[in-house]
C-alpha cells in the first residue's frame, strides 16, 4: 500500500509539481559539479528536506541516470548476506542510426535511430546510509519503483522535485544550486572512489562504461580526496 503522501506525489500533473514546486533555474548537466564527496551526512540532510526522499535514495545509492532509475522495478532488487544486490540494472549508453533516408528537397536526410541498452549488476551494502529505507521502499511496490500518474512526463516530475529541494539551514552547508539528478551519479562515482577506493577499472565495472574518458570524467579527486586516501593508506601500512 503506497502512503497517502505517495498517492499524492505519484498522481500530480507536472504543470502542478510546477506550480507547487520552488522554481530554480534549470542547471546544465555537467560532470565539473562534482569536486569532491560531499559526505552522507548533507546527503541524509537533501533526503530529509526532498518531499519525495524516497528518490533521493535511489540516485545516490543506485548512481543510476534519472531514466534508467525510472524504469527499475522490484524485481531487480534482491537481499543477499550483508547487502542488496540490483541486477539487470538498465544502462542507457546512446542511441545508433538505423537507417537514412535522403529528403525531397535532396539537401537534408532524416535519421533513424534506436536506442542501444545494455545491463549492470551492483552491490548495495546493508552499512551504507540510507540502504535500509531503500530496500523497504522497494518492497512496497509491485511494479516500477516510481510508478507516476503521468508516464511522459515522469522525467519532469523527478527533475523538478530534486531540483526544488530548499537548502539545509545551516552555515556548514552549502546551497542546492548544483544539485540536480545527474549530479547524485557522479557524486556517488566520487564516493566509490574515496570511501571504498575503487580504481578506475573497477568504476567501470560498477557503472557499466566502456570509455575510460568517461570513468576519468566522474572520478577526479580534489587535495581534500587525495588526502583522506593517502591518510588512510598510512593506517593500513604494515610497518616494515
Amino acid at each position: 500500500m503506497y502512503s497517502e503522501r505517495l498517492k499524492e506525489v505519484y498522481s500530480m500533473s507536472l504543470d502542478r509539481v510546477l506550480r507547487t514546486e520552488r522554481k530554480v533555474r534549470r542547471a546544465t548537466r555537467i560532470v565539473r559539479d562534482v569536486r569532491s564527496w560531499c559526505g552522507w551526512s548533507y546527503i541524509q540532510d537533501l533526503a530529509r528536506l526532498c518531499s519525495f526522499p524516497e528518490l533521493v535514495y535511489g540516485l545516490i545509492l543506485t548512481g543510476c541516470r534519472a531514466s534508467e532509475l525510472l524504469d527499475l522495478k522490484k524485481e531487480n532488487f534482491r537481499d543477499m548476506e550483508d547487502y542488496y544486490e540490483c541486477v539487470k540494472c538498465p544502462v542507457y549508453k546512446r542511441y545508433d542510426v538505423t537507417d537514412i533516408t535522403p529528403l525531397p528537397d535532396g539537401l537534408h536526410k532524416k535519421y533513424t535511430t534506436e536506442l542501444v541498452m545494455e545491463e549492470r549488476t551492483f552491490p548495495i551494502f546493508k552499512s551504507e546510509p540510507m540502504s535500509k529505507e531503500f530496500w523497504e521502499y522497494t518492497q512496497q511496490q509491485s511494479g516500477l519503483l516510481y510508478p507516476f500518474k503521468d508516464y511522459k512526463d515522469r522525467y519532469g516530475k523527478l527533475y523538478w522535485l530534486i531540483r526544488s529541494i530548499p537548502a539545509p539551514e545551516s552555515p556548514d552547508r552549502p546551497s542546492t544550486a548544483h544539485v540536480y539528478p545527474h549530479w547524485f551519479r557522479g557524486m556517488r562515482a566520487a564516493q566509490l572512489r574515496i570511501e571504498y577506493g575503487l580504481d578506475i577499472d573497477q568504476l567501470m565495472r560498477w557503472y557499466g562504461w566502456e570509455s575510460y574518458e568517461t570513468a576519468q570524467r566522474y572520478a577526479g579527486m580534489s587535495s581534500k580526496d587525495l588526502a583522506v586516501v593517502i591518510r588512510r593508506n598510512i593506517k593500513e601500512r604494515v610497518p616494515v
